[in-house]
């Protein structure tokens, strides 16, 4: 084991072998849209092999396990035994790793997560690098409530002692624009995700009307 990481369920390992194995090609899960044709590749029940088709149902799926979620749903048949087997599209490049379901039977309901290629790039060159995923820490969250029904991204909280407030970030600031761009959840996920310790992330805001510059400097990720 060259290196595992509890919050994405991803390991690395070394195998010493004569036989050569082929890797698979990666594609790009940044690319990767709504309604594209994915085909799930495991072992589920036991039954080595299985090949399993759908689409992909959703992007920047986040069902509450962690802040680093960031899942595709598929409904491409996935069951216990599915996970850590790829799901490639249909030029055969693989576009995340089957992770979990959600069942209320335990079986397939249709709705099976998987990890973005795009995000098991990132951690598996730190695993091999360092031996372990270095993630970036923002110190501040984003107003649910706020985001599901105007689609604002409005700060909720500051932690205290963080890199939020060293920003002079204020809860109640509405970010407009990360990094020179739009702001949307899904764009912040990817910049908080997968920034590193030292990472410089431009934010503009509005606070009390007025639109505010503001330069946050992410440190590593608070316990």
């Amino acid at each position: 084991v060259i290196g595992a990481d509890p919050l994405s369920d991803i390991a690395v390992l070394k195998i010493d072998s004569k036989e050569k194995f082929i890797p698979v090609k990666f594609g790009d899960s940044d690319k990767a849209r709504i309604g594209d044709w994915v085909i799930a590749i495991g072992n589920p029940l036991g039954l080595s092999g299985t090949v399993t088709s759908g689409i992909i149902s959703a992007r920047n799926r986040d069902i509450g396990m962690n802040r680093y979620e960031d899942f595709i749903q598929t409904d491409a048949s996935i069951n216990q035994g599915n996970s850590g087997g790829a799901l490639i599209d249909t030029t055969g490049r693989l576009v995340g790793i089957n992770t979990l379901i959600r069942s209320s039977t335990g079986g397939s309901e249709g709705v099976g997560l998987a990890i973005p290629s795009a995000r098991v790039l990132g951690i598996i060159n730190d695993l091999i690098q360092y031996g372990e995923v270095k993630r970036g820490w923002l110190g501040f969250g984003i107003n649910r409530r706020v985001l599901a029904t105007q689609n604002l991204l409005k700060i909720s909280y500051i932690h205290p002692n963080g890199p939020a407030e060293e920003a002079n970030l204020e809860a109640g600031d509405i970010i407009i624009q990360i990094n020179e761009q739009k702001s949307s959840y899904p764009l912040l996920f990817k910049e908080f995700a997968r920034s590193k310790p030292g990472t410089i992330i431009k934010f503009k805001i509005l606070r009390d009307g007025n639109y505010l510059d503001i330069d946050l400097l992410t440190s590593t990720v608070s316990s």
